[in-house]
């Protein structure tokens, strides 16, 4: 009896060792894979966007939007990375102008980009939902016709950085 308890007892601890690794397996090394496609940002080329008050997308070659906000972490990181951008728009190498949309008050929003000496074309008030944006930080590059040509999910890594550049440099 005793010895049929100490074999049920490694064989419950042997399955569960063997359950274990199958959860590491499945949610460290192919975490990936489990992502539901719902979930992940849409692409949002090719979407047509209106303009914000004030703003004509037709007076513009091209715009590059940055939907940002107060508090996201993700963006106040990303910080630099838009100084460096406001920064080429001066001096006349990027080919495009920077706006922002923030769903937070335009005052506070535009004093913090202010703080952060970022030279933004506008600064505007606007709930993300209308740029087609889940979530902050994202960058649309839009044409004249208000037309989505590329866009960049997310606090970028210095090569998604670099490709940003490349491709509004002119």
């Amino acid at each position: 009896m005793a010895n049929t308890k100490s074999i049920l007892a490694n064989a419950a601890n042997v399955a569960l060792i063997v359950v274990s690794c199958l959860f590491i397996w499945l949610f460290v090394i192919h975490r990936d894979a489990l992502r539901f496609k719902a979930g992940s940002p849409p692409d949002l080329t090719g979407t047509v966007l209106s303009p914000p008050p004030t703003y004509n997308w037709s007076g513009h070659d091209r715009t590059l939007v940055m939907a940002i906000q107060l508090g996201c972490h993700f963006c106040e990181d990303s910080m630099p990375f838009y100084r460096q951008l406001s920064e080429l728009q001066h001096q006349n190498k990027l080919h495009a102008t920077l706006l922002a949309y923030m769903p937070n008050q335009a005052g506070p929003a535009a004093a913090m980009l202010q703080s952060e000496k970022l030279d933004i074309a506008g600064v505007f008030d606007r709930p993300l939902k209308s740029l087609s944006v889940t979530g902050t930080p994202t960058l649309l590059l839009v044409n004249a016709k208000g037309r989505v040509e590329r866009s960049w999910i997310g606090e970028l890594p210095p090569e998604q950085q670099l490709d940003v550049i490349k491709t509004l440099e002119k």
